[in-house]
């Protein structure tokens, strides 16, 4: 989570979604940065509004903050997790969290683990991104939501807020694998993912960016 009172922005990094690309761009202009562990870098949307955001509204409330994420198709994101955890330094056996590891499955089975929602294996426990951007009453708590498909709009974004020409490049871009994937499979994920597809399908419906006004809990 990177935050500029200057610029009147935060960035609220979602997994897989372009996250280290977007942080080396804005680093510099953020005076509040969030990095390293995952528990710290990818602060969720409530979280960001029960702690920071409240803070910051009651110490500079003359300075209103703008929340922008992006956001994945929601079966590439799951795939993206699942290559993400064949990398060599967890193929150890006695790496910590060796028990991610990936390699030794197809998506196939990776999928199988997930859609175990009530008991999903370790290495298939990565949460999903509906619950990363809704509130407690499942209302959207980011201002701007932009698909990852859609990084231009987010380029031009910053590149109004900070009054320079911003370009983001490729960082941690896994190496390219085909997704494959049964219908069966397909269409029980889809429903499993019904949350992300429907904020998803607002996205694409509104040109690559849902802009949405968050109410204070």
């Amino acid at each position: 989570m990177q935050l500029s009172t200057q610029h009147g922005f935060a960035f609220l990094c979602a997994p897989k979604c372009a996250s280290s690309s977007i942080e080396s761009v804005i680093a510099p202009y953020c005076n509040v940065n969030f990095s390293g562990p995952g528990g710290l870098k990818h602060i969720t949307a409530r979280d960001y509004r029960d702690t920071i955001y409240r803070y910051h509204r009651r110490a500079l409330s003359q300075r209103p903050i703008e929340a922008f994420s992006i956001f994945r198709e929601p079966v590439e994101w799951l795939f993206s997790w699942y290559r993400y955890r064949q990398r060599d330094d967890i193929k150890q056996p006695d790496h910590p969290f060796h028990r991610n590891y990936t390699g030794n499955m197809s998506f196939e089975d990776f999928v199988d683990g997930y859609l175990r929602e009530e008991q999903r294996p370790t290495f298939a426990n990565v949460g999903d991104q509906a619950r990363f951007h809704t509130l407690k009453g499942g209302q959207i708590g980011v201002e701007r939501i932009y698909g990852m498909h859609r990084l231009d709009q987010v380029a031009a974004y910053l590149s109004e807020r900070l009054g320079v020409a911003i370009e983001l490049p490729v960082k941690n871009k896994a190496p390219e694998m085909a997704m494959t994937l049964s219908a069966s499979k397909a269409t029980a994920l889809k429903q499993t993912l019904a949350q992300d597809y429907a904020i998803w399908q607002r996205i694409l419906d509104a040109d690559g960016v849902l802009v949405s006004t968050v109410e204070d809990e």
